[in-house]
């Protein structure tokens, strides 16, 4: 349970930092791609405790 609050932690500082490294168009593919990860994770967690 922690270790996946860090690792979402981390991608959403990974992603806030490629902000001011990346061109515009490799960041609306890297949101899309951090949303669907988080979409995975908040079902992942709810399989197993049952709330999000």
């Amino acid at each position: 349970m922690k270790t996946r609050i860090i690792t979402a932690v981390i991608l959403i500082a990974a992603a806030l930092g490629l902000i001011y490294f990346v061109p515009a168009y490799i960041f609306n593919y890297l949101v899309i791609i951090l949303a669907f990860f988080t979409f995975a994770e908040y079902l992942s967690m709810f399989k197993e405790r049952n709330h999000p």
